[in-house]
């Protein structure tokens, strides 16, 4: 568990998203797919040259009392991928998802450049044009808040990362289910890597896509992280500086860094980690994100 004491923004509780929509809790932004405006988008450079490297765990991260042992080692490879495969596709044919939203089959096949509406659960709303289709890619800009909470906007930074874990000693083979189950240790472990409180960042984890290529490790699949850069943000990042570091934990000492904190936060479960191999899909400077306008909170348990 990691404490801290300082003013941050709660991270909104997660709510499975496959709820079919109902009358009374349809909140209806926009009729149709909408252009986008106004956008800013970076991509991330490709990597084309497979690395292998063995990562010898260090005493920087505190280890529990049930670590197996404190010299294990995590491999890591980065996951090569072509320009062409990862950006280039005319529309977002993958399922895409949002906290505490309703289904959102509807948004398959929405044309780049384009924004898909979102409907949330009862009890939830969200602004207008919070997911929008780039390249193939979805982008999420805004989140499903509590009715009646206070809302604000902030620039942020976003990455799609395709994770391909090996985890020994687990009889997992559910990779969704196994992220689902694991989301808190996961959401941790790349606020440790980052050198952020937990509450600055959203981990969502979301299927595999068609972009980017997938390893024969035995759980793979993706995440969006956006890093929320508003007054509530203890490290006073820029964006542009934001994006590049959630890009760089795709590169072999990133994976290295997130290899040892989601062990540690791993150490007293069933799941030993064996490797890793991240890739960067997609990377974004979001510059209004709607959020929860920013609370105190005393520690992240």
């Amino acid at each position: 568990a990691t404490t801290a004491t300082t003013a941050t923004t709660a991270a909104p509780a997660t709510v499975a998203t496959t709820a079919a929509p109902s009358e009374s809790s349809i909140v209806q932004t926009t009729e149709g797919p909408v252009e986008a405006t106004g956008t800013t988008t970076t991509s991330t450079p490709a990597v084309t040259i497979a690395t292998t490297q063995a990562t010898t765990r260090s005493g920087s991260t505190p280890a529990a009392t049930s670590a197996p042992s404190t010299t294990s080692t995590i491999s890591t490879q980065t996951a090569g991928a072509t320009t062409s495969e990862i950006a280039g596709n005319s529309s977002c044919d993958d399922l895409p998802r949002i906290p505490n939203s309703q289904s959102l089959a509807h948004c398959l096949g929405v044309a780049s450049g384009l924004f898909c509406p979102v409907s949330c659960l009862e009890g939830f709303v969200a602004a207008e044009d919070i997911l929008f289709c780039d390249d193939g890619i979805w982008q999420a800009r805004g989140e499903c808040i509590l009715e009646g909470a206070s809302v604000t906007t902030e620039s942020a930074a976003q990455v799609i990362l395709r994770m391909n874990l090996t985890i020994e000693e687990s009889g997992e083979s559910n990779s969704l289910e196994w992220a689902e189950q694991n989301r808190e240790a996961l959401h941790v472990a790349f606020a440790n890597s980052l050198g952020a409180h937990p509450s600055e960042i959203r981990v969502d984890v979301l299927p595999p896509g068609a972009a980017g290529r997938r390893l024969l490790a035995q759980l793979a699949f993706d995440v969006r992280i956006t890093w929320l850069l508003g007054d509530a943000n203890t490290t006073n990042r820029s964006s542009d500086v934001a994006v590049q570091e959630l890009a760089l934990l795709a590169d072999a000492e990133g994976m290295s860094r997130f290899g040892d904190a989601l062990q540690s936060e791993l150490n007293g479960t069933d799941s030993r980690l064996a490797g890793v191999a991240v890739e960067a899909l997609s990377t974004e400077v979001i510059d209004s994100y709607s959020v929860p306008e920013a609370s105190w909170i005393l520690s992240w348990d």
